[in-house]
C-alpha cells in the first residue's frame, strides 16, 4: 500500500483522471491516462525487476495497464471517486502478482508467456465493461441532463 498505490493513485486517479474525463469523457480519458501510467512504469523494465525490456513486453504492458486503468476508472466512477478503493485495489493488484503469480508459477512459465494472461484478462474485462456501459464507464458528468417536461411546463 505504501509503494505504488499511495504514490501513484492521488496523482493518477485524484488528479489526472478527472480532468482527462472532463476533458476527453471517460473512455479516451481512460486510455490516454492508462498509456501514460504504463510509460511511467518502464524504467522498471531496466531494473531487473522485470521482465527482459523487449518490444513485445513493452507492447503487451501498455496494453495491459491500458486495460488495467479502463477497469481502475469504471471502480473509480462507480465508486464516486474514491480514492481509497482505487489504492486498494492497486495495492491488490501488486500484491497479487508479486506475491502469488511469482511464487507459485516457475521463472520459465513467465519468461515464455509473460504478461499474456494477465493481458488476455484485463482486456476482456476492459472490453466487456466498455460494451456494457456503452464507453461511459460510470461517469455521470458524462451524460447530457435531460430536462423534466414537467418543470418546463410550470415555468412558461
Amino acid at each position: 500500500m505504501l509503494g505504488g498505490p499511495l504514490g501513484e493513485e492521488p496523482g493518477w486517479r485524484g488528479f489526472a483522471l478527472p480532468r482527462l474525463q472532463e476533458l476527453h469523457g471517460p473512455l479516451v480519458g481512460s486510455l490516454i491516462l492508462g498509456v501514460l501510467w504504463a510509460l511511467w512504469h518502464f524504467p522498471l523494465f531496466w531494473s531487473g525487476v522485470w521482465t527482459p525490456p523487449t518490444i513485445a513486453y513493452m507492447v503487451m504492458f501498455i496494453v495491459m495497464t491500458t486495460a488495467l486503468t479502463v477497469i481502475m476508472v469504471w471502480v473509480f466512477n462507480n465508486a464516486k471517486g474514491s480514492l481509497l478503493v482505487t489504492m486498494l485495489m492497486h495495492a491488490s493488484f501488486n500484491t497479487f502478482a508479486n506475491r502469488i503469480v511469482s511464487p507459485l508459477f516457475s521463472a520459465p512459465i513467465l519468461n515464455e508467456y509473460g504478461l499474456l494472461p494477465v493481458l488476455v484478462g484485463f482486456s476482456a474485462v476492459a472490453l466487456l465493461l466498455v460494451v456494457l456501459t456503452r464507453g461511459r464507464l460510470g461517469y455521470q458528468h458524462y451524460r447530457q441532463e435531460m430536462p423534466d417536461p414537467a418543470a418546463a411546463a410550470t415555468t412558461r
